[in-house]
Order: structure tokens, then C-alpha cells, then sequence
């Protein structure tokens, strides 16, 4: 991303969610430039019934060529099968 004449590269990524009724579980996030995998976490079985945000360090700060994606893995117990997402975004520093 330019800016002002100034390459700016991702810092971390961040995602916003609940399970109101709590059995929703977001148990892996992964961070995308085009298809290249370029940051990821996996394991984490987060679970909220309230506004909870997950936060990944991108590291190195790459270059990016085709346009940040972020994906996350979801899980439910059997008694959810709610989860939601208010916000994802990135954090670009130059």
C-alpha cells in the first residue's frame, strides 16, 4: 500500500466476535497476501459470550503484492452453533 509516496507494510491483523450463546470458537486465524500464506496461529480455541477481540503479529512485514486476507477457522460444542463477527482489519505501519 502507498500512501503519500511511503510503502506501508501489515503490522497484525485483528478480528472482533462472540457466541452469545457460547459454544462458538474461533480456533485458527491465517493471514493472506493473494494465495502466499504470509502469518498464521493455529490452536487457539477462543471462546466469548461477550465482544472479544483476537489480535496476530504479522512478522517481517511484508511487501504486499495482491491484497491482505484474513481467515478463521471456527469450531461449536455440540450445544452452539452461533458465532459473530463485527469486525476484521489490518494494521499497516510504513
Amino acid at each position: 500500500m502507498i500512501i503519500d509516496d511511503s510503502h506501508f507494510r501489515p503490522a497484525a491483523v485483528s478480528v472482533r466476535f462472540r457466541s452469545p450463546v457460547g459454544g462458538g470458537f474461533v480456533n485458527a486465524m491465517h493471514v493472506y497476501d493473494g494465495d502466499e500464506k504470509i502469518a498464521s496461529v493455529e490452536h487457539l480455541s477462543v471462546n466469548s459470550s461477550e465482544w472479544h477481540v483476537e489480535r496476530l503479529e504479522i512478522p517481517g512485514h511484508p511487501h504486499i503484492g495482491w491484497g491482505v486476507g484474513i481467515s478463521v477457522l471456527v469450531g461449536f460444542a455440540p450445544d452452539g452453533r452461533e458465532i459473530e463477527f463485527s469486525a476484521a482489519g489490518c494494521e499497516f505501519i510504513a
